[in-house]
C-alpha cells in the first residue's frame, strides 16, 4: 500500500464516521459537543487538521478550514447549528433567572438583618 491510499483509506473511513454520526446524533447536552470534530482543531466537513481553522459563527462549536468547507457543510450543520444556538439562549436565561432569585434572596436576608438590628435597640 503506497502513502496515497492509506490517505484516501483514512480519509474515506473519517466520512463514514462523520455520516454515521449525522444519522445518529447524541443528544444535545451542554457543553457536549454537537460533532465527533467539535472541541478539535479539525475542520467539521474534510477532517482537515489546521491550526488556522474558523469557528461556526452561529453555535461557534464546529470549526471549518475554509469557508468553501463550511459552505458544503451548511445544509447538514443548520438544524444542529439552529439546535444549539436555542440550547445556548435557554441556559443563558436560566443563569440569569438563577443569579436575580440569589440577588433577591441575599437582600431579603440584609432586610431582616437591618430589621433585627433596629429592633434590639
Amino acid at each position: 500500500m503506497n502513502e496515497g491510499s492509506g490517505l484516501l483509506l483514512l480519509s474515506s473511513t473519517y466520512a463514514s464516521f462523520l455520516s454515521l454520526a449525522r444519522k445518529n446524533p447524541l443528544p444535545l447536552k451542554s457543553p457536549s459537543p454537537l460533532s465527533p470534530t467539535a472541541g478539535l482543531n479539525l475542520c467539521e466537513k474534510c477532517g482537515k487538521s489546521a491550526t488556522t481553522t474558523k469557528r461556526c459563527g452561529g453555535c461557534k462549536l464546529v470549526r471549518y478550514c475554509s469557508q468553501e468547507c463550511q459552505l458544503q457543510d451548511w445544509r447538514a450543520h443548520k438544524v444542529d447549528c439552529k439546535r444549539a444556538k436555542q440550547k445556548q439562549k435557554e441556559e443563558e436565561k436560566e443563569a440569569e433567572e438563577k443569579e436575580a432569585e440569589e440577588k433577591e434572596a441575599e437582600g431579603i436576608e440584609e432586610e431582616k438583618d437591618n430589621e433585627k438590628g433596629k429592633d434590639s435597640e
